[in-house]
């Protein structure tokens, strides 16, 4: 009778041990993402500045594409922040597309009006 027991405690140890590394190893992931992010936001940023050409306009562009792009890597970010900050039921619903559907929309108004804000500044000058 001890003998199974102690079978299944065993295996239910094992199974906890593996259930702790995973945390940890997820942990670590998220921590290494939003790193790796924010390295790419600034290669982006670096880009922004770097090639001065004669063709203004081209200069224009390419520094326009860099600071969206830079914008995009922010964004991803927050986002995963975001996500990995809720409890796990809310990101069931988030990965799920079960949140409500202002929240989605407020940040595509706000993506679309810094855009436009950014292209008349660049217009401008």
């Amino acid at each position: 009778m001890i003998v199974p027991v102690r079978v299944e405690w065993s295996k239910a140890r094992a199974r906890r041990d593996r259930w702790v590394e995973e945390v940890e190893l997820l942990r670590e992931e998220k921590k290494r993402v939003l790193l790796g992010l924010g390295t790419v936001e600034k290669e982006w940023l670096d880009r922004a500045g770097q090639r001065h050409d004669r063709d203004g306009e081209l200069n224009h562009g390419l520094r326009a594409y860099a600071l969206r792009q830079a914008d995009l890597t922010r964004r991803r970010g927050r986002h995963f922040e975001t996500l990995w900050e809720m409890d796990p039921q809310q990101a069931a619903k988030s990965a799920a597309g079960e949140l409500p559907e202002d929240a989605a929309n407020d940040e595509e108004v706000e993506a679309a009006e810094e855009a436009m804000a950014a292209a008349s500044l660049m217009d401008s000058t």
